[in-house]
């Protein structure tokens, strides 16, 4: 099984990775290195949060609006469920106008998946322990623009047909297999984009080999994406119902550190594997060519004197 790189244009600009050090075992490293960093941590994600707040704002309000009948018939009183942000969200759709929303709309989209390449370089020089700054995320996110706008829109087109897939694919026989499918490759491509992001900061790949790859390393890592993804599952059932319970909440956890720290628990489980099968390989055979390259000038060095 092998992966796709080109080894002539490897490294993205900017810190590489050291080779092996004896480090301390994973979980001890992961919260030393969370608590180093913390306040790097709220940061990135109150940025990332921004970007993502017009989209945020429609996600409350349609889950919103789309529960009001079944609340209301079940007997739960609407106000109970008010929050800060949802709060916010009537307001945004109430004074600010429409041309304005689409454009805010339409910048949170394309900002998306750049931003996430962004924040994902910054995470993963946190997780190989080497310095990086905020200005870090908007230069990745820029230098990497059109990968990360691809796979951004991407994302919100999987969740899109998997959401409508799940919420309106009612029936028998085929539309609910439809319906079972959805969840499985749900579930898959949340696995593969824990790699393509790094991949699209790490190594100079094309879309398809980005695909490829992300998909091999998938089922490669099967057993850390699952238990991955159900720790981040727990982390997002805790704070809904944290946020349920004390709406004041809210906002400190979404705008400062859910997204940073779920993101980092991602890269920090999966990016050993994009090491030790795109990482080293290509450092193995670079030092191999550059060898060689030495052993030929010598060579030639010696036949001319």
């Amino acid at each position: 099984m092998s992966l796709f790189f080109n080894s002539k244009k490897f490294y993205k600009p900017g810190p590489g990775v050291e080779k092996d050090e004896p480090q301390k075992i994973a979980p001890v490293r992961f919260f030393e290195l969370f608590g180093r960093k913390f306040w790097k941590y709220i940061e990135l994600n109150l940025v990332y949060f921004l970007i993502l707040l017009p989209i945020i704002l429609y996600i409350y309000t349609f889950i919103y609006q789309s529960s009001f009948q079944a609340l209301e018939s079940a007997g739960i009183v609407l106000g109970d469920f008010y929050t800060l942000i949802l709060h916010l969200a009537m307001m945004y759709f109430e004074y600010v106008p429409v041309f304005i929303q689409i454009i805010l709309l339409i910048a949170s989209v394309i900002c998306y998946g750049p931003a996430k390449a962004g924040m994902t370089y910054v995470l993963r020089n946190f997780t190989n322990e080497r310095h990086s700054w905020l200005s870090d995320m908007f230069d990745k996110a820029k230098e990497n623009f059109r990968q990360g706008l691809f796979f951004g829109i991407l994302d919100i087109i999987v969740y899109l047909v998997v959401f409508y897939n799940l919420a309106y694919a009612n029936g028998e026989g085929m539309m609910r297999i439809a319906k079972y499918l959805s969840i499985l490759f749900f579930v898959f491509y949340g696995f593969m984009k824990r790699y393509i992001y790094q991949m699209i900061v790490t190594v100079n790949l094309s879309v398809f080999d980005i695909f490829k790859n992300a998909w091999l390393l998938a089922f490669i890592g099967i057993f850390r994406n699952v238990g991955v993804s159900i720790v981040n599952g727990l982390i997002w059932v805790g704070t809904i119902i944290l946020i349920v319970t004390f709406s004041m909440l809210e906002i400190p956890i979404l705008a400062c550190l859910i997204f940073s720290f779920t993101s980092y628990l991602g890269v920090f489980a999966t990016y050993p594997l994009i090491r030790k099968y795109l990482v080293d390989p290509i450092l193995a055979q670079q030092e191999g060519e550059t060898s060689e390259s030495v052993t030929d000038e010598i060579t030639n060095f010696d036949e001319n004197n």
